[in-house]
């Protein structure tokens, strides 16, 4: 209590020069009473005696722990003896000890003599060492404190300190109390606290607490704990926030819970690029990001969304978000690019009041290492790119390599933003898109007030649209801004706006958008001379798109030429005058506002996103005659560059359509059959005829491909897979039997095709399945996977997950489109269908998961989660939520009994645990495997097993447990728990590798144990170390 009401008003102890602002009880060091901490970070290790004399219960024992202490301390520390009363020769020990520091060749009193001789007997009693005599010596303290009751000495001190200067006069002694009682509580569980905790103790009582930027210490802490209680309930609000403004300004703000947990991004790991990997995992993972997205990807709002979950995160680090557009308005020159400058610019919002304590509140979080800088709009610098990059580089090198920063920009800023070294990854579609176009529709049912009897029938029959719409061209969800326009086009629709499948829709979207920003924004497109009107706009779609179809980009002169030879095609518009303008005008809607084809600032044109090139490409095709359209088409069969847009032109044209189905048998027609087959499948009608000739080219395809080698014969299975899955009428049904049964190379081929063909004419005849079509697709659905055990393996080359129990080709497809049969089917199928989505990889078995739950069965596996707490909540449905929420952190905790107390930033980043749940990130462990990894009686196989991993990989045990215990108690203490993605995040940094020349006998036995058990998962991870191979991932 004496060390924090003297930290609480700034006062130091020892002469002046300590001024207290941490204490730690029962610490694990040598002196371990209590560790005390300056606010110039020395230490101040006490050992505390109620009283003492020169014997060796009391000072014996404490000069032994100074003793211990020496070798670990830092230059300015001290080593205390903290004391209500010094007896016999120590009590001018104190003298003594002042004297010889301060004024070492003055005469010293005999009893001072004797003081200090004292001590220096009892430091030779321990150590024969002169260094470590000297800096004991040099480094010993006593405080002489007197503070138990009011009326003591150093009670009443400490009242008079905080009294008028921290707390309101008539409080102090109430201050002291609360103080004395809480440490009091403290030193019985070894806790630690500091400044903030403090005055945190006095907030909680009616004290009236000062809050001053400029006052004593515990004011001074006051006034930034509500300038950051403010700031953080401000960024906090934005949190799920969707603004609609742009496209429907009638519509007011959209609430979408948890939107954050839905940003993705793409990151470069290991060489191949991982997509939609949790951007609030990357950058808890990664220090430092440079995102990069296109217009309109969502990048403010990304940035929003972090800064707003860590803000109501108390463990996260602290979130300064700052718009580099302001900072470079208020900046001349590189050397103007500071942290103040950023931190006032991430204030500016903030009540006058609280403003200037909060920049500096910021400043001191990021010097603290303990924020995350949100760097946003670095593109929209312009021409003052170079210096601004310049300064921040300059600004970074200054600070902690500890502080987050994540800068994000458009491709254009990229190559200026490189200059900061910091990890780029990619804006991907967010994981959450879906939710918010649901969500959409709900809010435009209530905003525009459908009629409530209706309305719950109006969104359910919208939504419907909607889930076809994105399951008949998922890319749609890969652009936010043209997925909320398709929502407001299905919105709008009275009937089902997507029954022509996904190249009408999003031409329909397209479309939508050129007429929503016409109505909007009246004044603006088509109104005035010079202005293009909505179809011209929709033609320099097509011409931009098209142009960029095969290059992928173009120089600003050749789009222009393309949107030139367009209006005189057209448009008949050839005088230059007038064309220029237009073409300006189409290039800057098409940019500018839409963002769907970019000038990236160094003088080329490219499309925001593939697709938009291939439906503009798909929508040129209209521009062709006969003879050009059949060449375009025979070029564009086998083209894995044009497939996507070919697919879009038959859907969009009939003419497409018919030349793919045409009755020939060139090399390559079975790519066309099978592109022809899949066409009809998303959405375009084809004649008895056509239909009857494409039964006979896949027939034909497969039966071709059938006698060839491996890869032949699974182009085969393709061929029959997609002729077994066609919509057919009854006269041509017998046809497809008969050619299946004699491509068929087994019984199992020969199941699993019938039970397609049975669930795909019940799909077209829109009927349940008859007794004969229950049989054939209950007896696929039965079949066994296939099964071979670790034995079966040559041990000298290794394991493949691959080598574990797996379904049967095909097995996965009967399972999914048997879901809306499964009533018929019969109950005992719906836990085969579980069984068989156990077979599937982790980045397959979720959608079959999705069916299950949509179609109203009770899944235990929560499908939003890909994490090893949600395949083990599925594997394991058994056990309680306590027993499987995270074996593996369990496991991890119990690797060492004692651990070091974490920083902040340990306490955030986790480096150790996450680097260890790298190692095991396995994308395709099956559900079988985690089955055998967290059977009941594995847990001492599996702590034993991670611990061995952790040994061959070089990690500090201790550090592992300890944070491996921050997780849980943050998963206790969530909202909603469960492991985040964060731990399955690639390492920042180069993997640590595996070394068997690390282990010892127990990690040996560990190993050997894992490699014999039935965890596929644990087997061949025990196996490539006891190899001695090195390795950077389990892969």
């Amino acid at each position: 209590m004496f060390l924090a009401t003297h930290g609480l008003a700034g006062v130091g102890v020892l002469g002046g020069d300590f001024v207290p602002v941490r204490l730690a009880f029962e610490t694990e060091q040598a002196t371990d009473d209590l560790c005390c901490v300056s606010e110039a970070g020395t230490r101040m290790f006490i050992s505390a005696k109620h009283t003492c004399g020169n014997d060796e219960q009391n000072f014996g024992a404490t000069v032994k722990q100074w003793v211990k202490q020496a070798p670990a301390l830092a230059p300015d520390d001290l080593l205390v003896l903290a004391t209500a009363e010094l007896r016999g020769d120590l009590k001018m020990l104190p003298a003594a000890l002042d004297r010889r520091r301060r004024a070492p060749d003055t005469p010293a009193p005999r009893s001072e003599q004797k003081a200090l001789a004292a001590l220096e007997r009892k430091i030779d009693a321990c150590t024969d060492d002169p260094v470590v005599r000297e800096r004991v010596v040099e480094a010993a303290h006593v405080l002489v404190v007197n503070v138990v009751k009011a009326g003591d000495v150093d009670f009443d001190l400490g009242v008079a300190l905080l009294q008028g200067s921290v707390v309101a006069k008539g409080h102090g002694r109430a201050a002291v109390k609360a103080l004395a009682e809480d440490f009091h509580t403290q030193a019985s569980t070894a806790f630690a606290s500091g400044l903030d905790d403090w005055v945190k103790v006095l907030r909680e009582t009616p004290i009236e607490v000062f809050a001053d930027g400029e006052g004593a210490a515990g004011a001074a802490a006051n006034a930034r704990h509500l300038a950051l209680s403010a700031y953080r309930d401000w960024l906090g609000a934005e949190e799920g926030r969707v603004s609609l403004s742009l496209l429907a300004d009638d519509l007011p703000e959209l609430i979408v819970a948890d939107l954050a947990d839905g940003l993705r991004v793409a990151v470069e790991s290991g060489g191949r690029r991982r997509e939609r990997v949790s951007l609030l995992a990357m950058t808890r993972r990664w220090p430092r990001l440079l995102l990069a997205g296109l217009p309109g990807m969502g990048k403010s709002t990304a940035l929003r969304q972090l800064a707003a979950r860590w803000a109501k995160t108390p463990t996260a680090a602290l979130p300064v978000p700052v718009s580099l557009p302001v900072v470079a308005d208020r900046c001349g020159r590189a050397s103007d690019v500071t942290l103040g400058v950023l931190c006032e610019v991430a204030a500016q919002y903030a009540p006058v009041e609280h403003r200037k304590v909060l920049m500096a509140s910021l400043e001191r979080a990021c010097h603290a290492g303990h924020a995350v800088l949100l760097l946003d709009g670095f593109d929209e610098c312009g021409a003052r790119r170079s210096w601004i990059a310049d300064g921040l580089q300059r600004m970074l090198a200054e600070l902690p390599a500890g502080l987050g920063v994540v800068l994000s920009t458009r491709d254009s800023g990229l190559a200026a933003a490189r200059k900061l070294g910091l990890a780029p990854v990619a804006l991907a579609t967010p994981d959450k898109l879906g939710t918010v176009m649901h969500r959409l529709l709900q809010h435009v049912a209530d905003t525009h007030q459908v009629d409530e009897a209706d309305r719950e029938r109006w969104v359910e029959l919208r939504r419907s649209w909607l889930d076809a719409a994105r399951q008949a061209h998922p890319d749609i969800a890969d652009v936010p801004l043209l997925a909320t326009i398709m929502t407001l086009v299905v919105a709008k629709s009275a009937t089902i706006p997507v029954t022509h499948g996904r190249a009408q829709l999003l031409r329909t979207a397209v479309q939508q958008s050129v007429q929503d920003w016409e109505h909007h924004r009246r004044g603006s497109v088509g109104t005035r001379p010079g202005q293009p009107t909505a179809q011209q706009l929709l033609d320099g779609f097509t011409a931009i798109g098209s142009r960029l179809m095969d290059s992928g980009s173009a120089s600003q002169a050749q789009v222009r030429q393309a949107i030139a030879a367009m209006l005189a095609n057209e448009w008949d518009i050839r005088a230059a005058g007038p064309a220029g303008e237009l073409i300006t005008h189409i290039l800057q809607f098409w940019d500018q506002h839409m963002g769907v084809f970019v000038d990236a600032g160094d003088g080329a044109v490219r499309p925001r996103s593939r697709v938009f090139a291939e439906i503009a490409a798909a929508m040129a095709v209209r521009w062709l005659a006969d003879a050009p359209l059949r060449e375009w088409v025979n070029t564009a069969v086998g083209d894995p560059d044009r497939d996507v847009t070919l697919a879009l032109a038959a859907e969009l044209h009939p003419k497409v359509l018919n030349i793919l189905l045409r009755d020939e048998r060139e090399p390559g027609f079975a790519t066309r059959a099978l592109l022809a087959a899949d066409v009809l499948r998303h959405a375009a009608d084809a004649s008895n005829h056509e239909l009857h000739v494409l039964v006979t080219l896949l027939a034909d395809a497969a039966e071709e491909y059938r006698d060839l080698d491996p890869d032949g014969a699974a182009s085969g299975w393709l061929c029959m897979v997609a002729l077994a899955e066609l919509s057919l009428p009854t006269a041509l049904r017998t046809t497809r039997e008969q050619a299946l049964e004699r491509l068929c190379a087994d019984d199992q081929q020969r199941v699993i095709v019938t039970a397609l063909v049975a669930l795909s004419d019940a799909a077209t005849d829109g009927t349940a399945l008859c007794p004969p079509q229950v049989a054939s697709v209950r007896a696929a659905l039965q079949l066994p996977g296939r099964t071979r055990r670790i034995s079966d393996e040559a041990t000298d080359a290794g394991l493949d997950l691959d080598a574990f129990e797996r379904s049967l080709p095909g097995h996965l497809q009967v399972a999914a489109a048997s879901i809306p049969h499964l009533k018929i089917l019969g109950s005992d199928m719906v836990n085969r269908v579980y069984d068989l989505a156990g077979l599937a990889t982790v980045e397959t078995y979720s959608d079959l998961v999705q069916a299950l739950e949509d179609a109203g069965y009770d899944v235990p596996m929560p499908s939003w989660r890909k994490t090893i707490n949600a395949i083990v909540a599925y594997a394991l449905p058994e056990l309680s939520w306590e027993e499987r929420q995270m074996p593996l952190l369990a496991s991890a905790a119990r690797f060492a009994e004692t651990s070091p107390e974490l920083s902040a930033q340990q306490r955030w980043r986790l480096p150790e645990l996450a680097c260890l749940f790298s190692l095991l990130y396995l994308p395709k462990v099956t559900i079988g495997d985690v089955r055998a990894t967290f059977a009941p009686g594995q847990e001492t196989t599996r702590t034993e097993w991670l611990r061995a991993l952790a040994v061959a990989a070089g990690l500090d045990l201790a550090l592992v447990a300890a944070q491996a215990r921050a997780m849980i108690a943050e998963l206790h203490n969530a909202a909603v728990p469960r492991v985040t993605d964060f731990l399955e995040v690639p390492v920042a940094g180069p993997m640590p590798a595996w070394d068997a020349s690390r282990l010892g006998e127990r990690e040996r036995s560990a190993l050997l144990a894992a490699i014999t058990s039935d965890s596929g998962w644990m087997a061949q991870s025990a196996n490539r170390i006891l190899q001695d191979r090195t390795a950077n991932a389990v892969d």
